[in-house]
């Protein structure tokens, strides 16, 4: 676990690096906590509902991408 993490957080810090202008990110409700924590630093998250199988609800992603137009860093989620 250590060594995902640790991979995880240089990647988002390269990332956090390269993205100046952009206010937010969109994760998926299933997401960890954990994974979420250094997104937090410098953006505000917005979470995507995810269905009773742990897909996102395509509605819920398309409506977030409308409403927050040109403020997104970053759409991160993951399907269980």
């Amino acid at each position: 676990m250590f060594g995902r993490l640790k991979a995880l957080n240089a990647v988002i810090t390269h990332i956090l690096q390269q993205i100046t202008d952009k206010r937010y990110v969109l994760v998926s409700e299933m997401e960890h906590i954990s994974n979420n924590l250094p997104w937090r630093e410098r953006f505000e998250v917005e979470y995507i509902a995810v269905n009773q199988d742990g897909q996102i609800q395509l509605e819920d992603l398309k409506d977030k991408l409308i409403k927050l137009r040109g403020q997104i860093g970053l759409v991160d989620w993951r399907e269980r």
